[in-house]
This record gives structure tokens, sequence and C-alpha cells, in this order.
């Protein structure tokens, strides 16, 4: 094939998209082009082909038998092409950055306490945290290392391994009846506000499954309120909204400054206090592997 047979890639996109918009002008606005611009690309292609692919009418232009049938394959060569080159440019930034999916809480407790070591550790990358609510395996754009306080079901697109396991108990605030009547030594929880955490699709432990398992009673009589967000359940409980059921590392801070308070001593042990989630499908995770490792070190000396 000669050199003037090949089809001009510029003159291609041009073509395209006043195909698709029927319009030379605004062709020309999403390309950045005068429409003169864009009049002279067509007539070059339309030569280059031997053939009219344009109508001129009264509000615009159509396509002719030929353009449609250019228009058939070259628009979808194109899409294809500029999603290759976008996968390109994100790999490459990629590289460069590391990036941190984590739920809030997890972030709270683990990753911003951690993030001036672990860039001082690593000086010569640059970290992105995402810190999401929603499952680390439900985030759409690619991501180097995932945290999150539950392992859900298993996603081949990840290896999944737990950092810690963590203990579950009732909290309330320090001014809570509940603590000044001594309901705590029996953990009486009749006529108590229950706070609840439940997400449509997520397990975590709840007042039945925990009671059960210290063989109390869950209380015939009681108020409860349900939430869909662990955070909003702690911060319910230290305003004194009732009493909840909280993971122990999360809560740390609030028991030693004292704006919560363990009810009583029933706990539950949670085995996958934080799951660490590495992406499979990616050509090097020796620093993902490093920093997991790092993590877990540091979880186990602060126990």
């Amino acid at each position: 094939m000669s050199q003037n047979e090949r089809l001009p890639l510029n003159s291609l996109r041009a073509f395209v998209a006043t195909a698709r918009l029927e319009s030379l002008s605004q062709a020309g606005e999403e390309l950045h082009l005068s429409q003169a611009a864009v009049s002279r690309q067509m007539r070059n292609l339309a030569e280059n082909l031997r053939t009219q692919l344009f109508v001129r009418e009264r509000h615009g232009v159509r396509l002719t038998e030929h353009g449609k049938r250019l228009y058939a394959t070259a628009a979808p060569l194109l899409d294809q092409l500029n999603t290759v080159a976008k996968q390109i440019r994100h790999e490459q930034e990629s590289e460069a950055i590391f990036r941190i999916h984590s739920d809030p809480t997890t972030t709270d407790w683990l990753l911003l306490p951690s993030l001036p070591e672990i860039r001082a550790r690593w000086p010569s990358r640059d970290f992105q945290l995402i810190c999401a609510d929603h499952p680390v395996t439900e985030y759409a754009e690619p991501i180097n290392l995932g945290l999150q306080a539950n392992r859900w079901p298993d996603d081949e697109r990840f290896e999944v391994t737990t950092l810690c396991d963590d203990r579950v108990f009732p909290i309330c605030s320090a001014d809570h009846p509940a603590l000044r009547t001594r309901l705590a030594a029996t953990l009486d929880l009749e006529r108590q506000t229950m706070l609840h955490l439940k997400q449509p699709g997520r397990k975590w432990v709840d007042w039945h499954e925990f009671c059960a398992h210290n063989a109390v009673g869950y209380p015939s009589t009681c108020e409860e309120v349900v939430f869909t967000n662990y955070p909003a359940l702690v911060k319910a409980a230290v305003q004194g909204h009732g009493i909840g059921l909280a993971w122990e590392r999360t809560v740390r801070k609030h028991l030693k400054d004292g704006t919560l308070c363990r009810l009583s001593d029933a706990s539950l042990i949670w085995p996958h206090g934080v799951c660490a989630y590495l992406p499979r499908y990616t050509r090097d995770n020796r620093l993902a592997e490093e920093i997991v490792a790092w993590l877990a070190e540091r979880v186990d000396s602060s126990n």
C-alpha cells in the first residue's frame, strides 16, 4: 500500500465525529478545530477514497452509502484505539502512584497513623488513599492494595490475607445509665436502646449472635436503632443514644479518652479484623506485599 492510499488518522477522527453529530461545526467544537479545518479534512478523505462521504443538508450533513460503510468500521476501531490508549496511560500512572483502598474505620485507626512511616520507608513512591464504605471488590478502578475490616466472598481478582483478628464487645457512653446502675455486672440489656449494624449483603456480628455466644438472653423489651454505617453507630454510642457492639481496635482511642466505656467483660473474637486484598493480575506485587508484611508487624506489636 502506497503512502497516498493510507487513511490519515486525524481525518478519520474528524469523519467519525462529523458522522455521529451530523454537523461539521459541532465536530469542530468537539475536536477543537475550526469548521473550515474539518471541511478540509473531509474533502481530503473523500479524495483519498475517490467517493463522496456526506451529503450537505439545510441543517447539517448526512452520510452517503459509502460513508455509512466507512463509519460502521471506523467508529468501533477508533473507540477500541482510544480504550487501549487510556489503559496504557493508566498503567503508566499506576507505576508512579500506589493506590490503597480502605474502608473509613480501617483508614482511621490503622492507615492514617501508619502513613507517615509508610511514606518514609518508601520515599520513591506517591501514595493515593481511596477511602470508601463499599467493599474492595466493588471498586471499579485498579488499585494496588485493599484493606478492609471484613472478608467478603472471595473474588478471583484478589489474593486475600488476614492481618489480624479483633474482639467485639458492648460499648456505651461514660454517663450511660447502664453503667450507673451496674447493669454491666450481668449484662442485663432489658429496656435498653440497642444499636444494630446491618448492611445488605454483608455479614457482621449482630446482637443476637453476640448474646447467644455469651449465653445472655437477648432483651425481650428494648428499643432498637439500626445503622448501615459503623462510624455512625460508634458516634451514636459516644453521644449516649444507646448500647452498641464495637470492634476493639476501632474504638481504642475512645476507650482511652473516656468518651466510650466497655459495658462488660462479655466478648466475641472476630477472625477478620483487617484483611488485605492484593490484585492477582498486576505485573509486580512486591511493594504491596512489603507494606502488608510491615502493617502486620505494626499491628502485632500494638497488641
